[in-house]
């Protein structure tokens, strides 16, 4: 003690000293309540270290409201006793960015989210592009079988008009293109059916595939 200031006299290694077992002994404290090995993940880790950096913080408030009763013997008389320990805190716990916690905190639920929607992609995926599939596929056979229904009362016309007495008569020019068009359109289509039946087994296997995986 400097009897001539009233104060504890101490070196900065032994206010240094004095810091690192008090923090020790919260340390331990904190353990009891949240027990640990340091190398827990997620909102656990992260909580852990908001409560060590309160901790330090109150440690760092005490010291300092000693320090009208400390004098730090060789030390630059300018430098506060925070300013001493802070100088040491690498030592005992890396710096808290309470920033990037929240950054990193906000990144983390994005990963979880892309990775929820990850799943539900792949377990809807297959059975939303079967429904998609099946549904186009019926619209096209339907339209299919439009063209053929087409085809065949044009046929049963014909038929009943040559039981009837013959009548001449002069098809328009804009008919006789309509009707070309048409008649290429069915036979177009009946020329495809048998290419159309290999599409459709192999998409069908396709999706059998997709709902096994």
């Amino acid at each position: 003690m400097n009897y001539g200031t009233g104060k504890v006299a101490l070196s900065v290694g032994q206010l240094r000293s004095v810091y690192g077992q008090l923090h020790s002994i919260l340390e331990e404290r904190m353990s009891l309540v949240m027990p640990g090995d340091g190398d827990a993940e997620g909102d656990e880790d992260m909580v852990r270290r908001e409560v060590q950096l309160r901790l330090q913080e109150y440690l760092l408030r005490v010291m300092e409201m000693a320090g009208d009763s400390i004098e730090v013997t060789d030390a630059d008389p300018e430098k506060s006793i925070r300013e001493l320990i802070m100088e040491s805190r690498q030592k005992y716990m890396e710096p808290f960015d309470l920033d990037l916690n929240e950054r990193v905190r906000e990144q983390y639920h994005k990963w979880e989210d892309a990775n929820v929607k990850i799943a539900q992609l792949r377990r809807r995926g297959p059975e939303t592009v079967r429904s998609m599939y099946l549904e186009e596929q019926e619209k096209y056979l339907n339209e299919v079988d439009k063209r053929i229904d087409a085809l065949e009362d044009t046929d049963q016309e014909t038929s009943e008009d040559t039981t009837q007495e013959y009548v001449p008569e002069v098809m328009s020019e804009e008919d006789r293109q309509l009707f070309q068009e048409a008649l290429k359109s069915v036979l177009d289509t009946q020329a495809r059916i048998p290419e159309i039946r290999g599409e459709l087994a192999s998409n069908n296997n396709l999706l059998n595939y997709l709902d096994k995986t």
